[in-house]
């Protein structure tokens, strides 16, 4: 049975072409360093003889990376080190074995890139294991002291080598962290895009529809004279239109959140709270709900219009769902920070409250559990996205129906100074 042919470079993954790339050049580098040094040798040092057999191991493993075989090129460069190198320190074809030895340390500094960790560890402790027993083995050509200067270069180049690997594996994982929290955003921004594109092209139909069944019915009357019935179809096309208006106004504020933004500041919640208040306070007033707010509450740090919004949405839309009773309330308060975690904001009101099942749903964009309660079903949407551009967090707190609810979230803490 035949065995299969190398694959080519253009046919490697990602990682392995880098490391067939990078040996290659390393060993056009070797081969130039050594070459020249050997040159150098041939002219000044009189009786030194090139170790030609050790360029022709280079170029052996030049040719196997290039065919393919990285895995097999690779070992037989790392391997290449101490057999050529203990070669000539003991055919006595080097006048200095010290320096001839001490070049054992690119063989290291070499592994480091081509191997893990331990893998570089292990060569270095074969490499130190074949220096030792060098002058067991030529005594004569090896005298002890020439170990001293190449062991410590040995010992250095893994040391040096080994942190190195650490570092660039801790890199590695904190860019792929990067990497995969990005995907999964990218992931999110999508399905929300998606979920966005299906809602708009649903909500919008609808008052088209209207539109266009009220221009039937007004072309309708027209031809068969009935003016009677024209004020009250123009009234609903034109309800139809301004319906169409608060939809494009309400995405287009939701569009620029994030996009266009006033520079953060330190600003106490409580004049967040005021201004909210002062443009609700007709409609609070008119349905007889009293505002209730908690002191002292604390500072926050944001874009402190856009956090107007957000207490003003939250405060409108529990106006919406009031109690029944004679005495309603919003209540806007904080709760202090525990265990490092952030201060929670939140208001709350004696509402009709929401089942836990609609917890999550109800800030969908032009998500209504009541589809006849006014506005737009945009108000909680607009929350949600302003907190999260700010870093922070909403979500509700409600024991079902008739028991009240609690529109909590988080910001950021304000920075020192």
């Amino acid at each position: 049975m035949s065995e299969e042919p190398a694959p080519r470079l253009a046919e490697l993954s990602p990682s392995r072409r880098r490391q067939t790339r990078l040996l290659a050049t390393f060993l056009c580098v070797l081969f130039v360093v050594f070459g020249l040094v050997d040159l150098v040798g041939v002219l000044v040092v009189p009786g030194h003889v090139p170790p030609w057999y050790g360029y022709a191991w280079l170029v052996a493993a030049w040719l196997l990376n290039r065919a393919g075989h990285y895995t097999v090129a690779a070992a037989s460069t790392l391997a290449m080190f101490p057999v050529v190198l203990l070669t000539m320190v003991a055919s006595g074809s080097t006048p200095d074995t010290a320096l001839t030895l001490a070049y054992l340390a690119l063989g290291v500094q070499l592994a480091g890139i081509l191997l893990p960790a331990r893998g570089t560890l292990l060569f270095a402790a074969v490499t130190t294991a074949a220096l030792v027993a060098a002058p067991l083995v030529a005594p004569r050509a090896v005298p002890l002291h020439a170990l001293v200067h190449p062991l410590a270069l040995v010992a250095a180049a893994a040391g040096l080598a080994v942190v190195a690997i650490l570092h660039r594996d801790r890199l590695e994982r904190d860019r792929q962290s990067e990497r995969e929290a990005l995907i999964r955003e990218l992931e999110s921004k999508n399905a929300e895009l998606e979920r966005f594109s299906y809602t708009v092209s649903h909500d919008l139909k609808s008052p088209l529809i209207t539109i266009r069944g009220f221009l039937g019915m007004l072309s309708k009357d027209l031809a068969e004279g009935r003016s009677d019935r024209l004020k009250g179809d123009i009234e609903r096309t034109v309800a139809a239109a301004d319906s169409m208006e608060r939809l494009l106004h309400e995405l287009l504020r939701l569009s620029r959140i994030g996009r266009v933004a006033n520079p953060a500041e330190r600003v106490p919640l409580a004049f967040v709270v005021r201004d909210a208040a002062l443009v609700l306070r007709s409609q609070l007033d008119e349905r007889g709900i009293r505002l209730l707010v908690d002191e002292p509450l604390p500072e926050v740090y944001g874009d402190r219009l856009r956090l107007v919004e957000v207490v003003q949405n939250l405060i409108e839309n529990a106006a919406k769902f009031h109690a029944a009773e004679p005495d309603r309330w919003i209540r806007v308060g904080a709760r202090p920070a525990v265990n490092g975690q952030p201060g929670v904001y939140f208001v709350a009101d004696n509402g009709i409250g929401i089942e836990p099942r609609h917890h999550e749903k109800v800030f969908g964009l032009f998500e209504k559990l009541d589809t006849g309660a006014p506005g737009t079903g945009v108000g909680l949407a607009l929350v949600r996205r302003i907190v999260e551009v700010h870093g922070g967090r909403v979500w509700i707190e409600s024991a079902g129906r008739g028991r009240g609810t609690t529109v909590c979230f988080t910001l950021p803490a304000p920075s020192a100074g």
